[in-house]
């Protein structure tokens, strides 16, 4: 199967008209790509990682209001990554070992993701389903390149909560994870030291590796759980860069938190942006949810950055 990379700017354009012929050809249309079109993801190098479990490009489908996640989100809970336990200080909390409850406990062989090529290790926590890019058949005679595109049913990343069930000290929770694309993300959440009381983190992970509280507590007791909310796949600056859908409404600037551009922290936001549901997630309610990169973002250099945010920490 035949296939050619431009290393430029590539355009279609019409034909020059002889000196003096007036108007236009009489079939001229619009151009059709068959199949459609989509903007690569720069940071998976062109044809490097050709194999029956990676792809040789990647990518979102359609440049214009690109659908980036349209999914059912499992329900919101508050102990389904790590159930309620007292803490020691620098001794990781004990995760879920078995998938339910909207988490989805990686296998023994690890999970490659792209394009960052980042195995998360076995008896990982994924929140909702394990990213799988839909991909074109293989190349002719069994050749392995595939074009794939990232599936808006299961890109969605949500930030975790830390609550405290019995009062006690209360402290900083270290999480440790990875994002969608396999990037790999910290988050300090200062659990309270109040009784029934849930503090929600800030970035959006797809996979949690640690629990790691930096306090003693043997009378309070903590859990980690999923929020409502979600992460931007491709980062916006500004709510009207996006379109989103919550259980079929479509939703309003105050549920949005544009993307932080400063350098990330443990502290700080989400680094392409988030969005908050404006009621519980039941395991029906329905995310769709379109982004629309600007012009700023696409020129950005390195445009991995401007479509992506800036490096997670």
């Amino acid at each position: 199967m035949a296939r050619t990379a431009f290393y430029a700017p590539a355009h279609r354009v019409l034909a020059k008209t002889p000196l003096g012929a007036g108007g236009a050809p009489a079939d001229i249309a619009p151009s059709l790509d068959w199949g459609g079109a989509g903007f690569m993801d720069p940071r998976l190098a062109y044809n490097v990682a050709n194999s029956a479990t990676a792809a040789g490009i990647i990518g979102w489908l359609d440049t214009g209001d690109c659908k980036t996640l349209g999914y059912v989100p499992a329900a919101v809970a508050t102990a389904n990554i790590v159930a309620l336990a007292h803490t020691t200080n620098g001794t990781a909390m004990t995760k879920v070992t078995s998938s339910g409850a909207g988490i989805n406990v990686v296998g023994a062989s690890g999970q490659l993701v792209l394009p960052s090529l980042v195995t998360v290790p076995s008896g990982a926590c994924c929140i909702d389903a394990i990213p799988a890019p839909i991909r074109s058949a293989g190349g002719a005679s069994g050749g392995h390149f595939y074009t794939a595109f990232y599936n808006p049913l299961n890109m969605g990343g949500r930030a975790v909560s830390v609550t405290t069930g019995t009062a006690g000290t209360g402290g900083t929770i270290v999480i440790k994870g990875y994002d969608v694309y396999g990037y790999p993300m910290t988050q300090n959440i200062a659990a309270s030291a109040t009784g029934s009381t849930t503090v929600n983190g800030t970035k959006a992970f797809k996979f949690i590796t640690s629990v790691t509280p930096q306090f003693t507590d043997a009378t309070g007791t903590y859990s980690v759980g999923t929020t409502d909310i979600y992460g931007f796949p491709v980062a916006a600056d500004y709510f009207a860069d996006t379109t989103i859908y919550w259980n079929n409404v479509v939703q309003l600037v105050a549920q949005f938190t544009a993307a932080v551009t400063t350098t990330a922290t443990a502290t700080t936001g989400d680094v392409r942006g988030t969005f908050t549901a404006p009621s519980a997630s039941d395991g029906t309610k329905r995310l769709d949810l379109y982004i629309e990169p600007t012009l700023s973002r696409i020129m950005q250099v390195p445009q991995s950055v401007g479509l992506f945010g800036v490096s997670q920490f």
